[in-house]
């Protein structure tokens, strides 16, 4: 199963951007990407893993995670992305981890104030 965060219900977001000011604040910089004001997080497809020339991209947890000592900015993850999930910035590619290494509930569902952000698990 693919563990990934999925937006309920769009129409019923505030658009407040607390989901995106607290993942910056847990990880430094916001992983979530925005689209008409909503967020988009990662689906975890491992398609960025499998273009990865430089294997930077590797699964833990069925998650895919970014090795930031490996990366290189090719942006070749944030091109192939079917949903747009993957920013590149500072020749450091960042996506959605579902805050695996913080070890804690995703910090974007736990401060939604309209609980539209959920964890959807996809069978493989």
């Amino acid at each position: 199963m693919n563990p990934y965060i999925t937006l309920k219900d769009p129409l019923k977001c505030s658009k407040c951007n607390l989901c995106f000011v607290k993942c910056e604040e847990i990880h430094g910089i916001s992983r979530i990407v925005k689209s008409d004001d909503l967020p988009v997080m990662c689906i975890q497809c491992n398609d960025c893993k499998e273009v990865c020339k430089v294997n930077a991209i590797y699964t833990k947890n069925n998650i895919a995670i970014v090795d930031s000592e490996l990366c290189v900015g090719c942006k070749m993850c944030e091109m192939v992305c079917p949903v747009n999930a993957i920013k590149v910035e500072n020749l450091l590619a960042h996506k959605c981890t579902l805050c695996i290494d913080k070890k804690l509930i995703p910090a974007c569902i736990e401060v939604c104030p309209d609980k539209v952000l959920t964890i959807t698990c996809d069978e493989e």
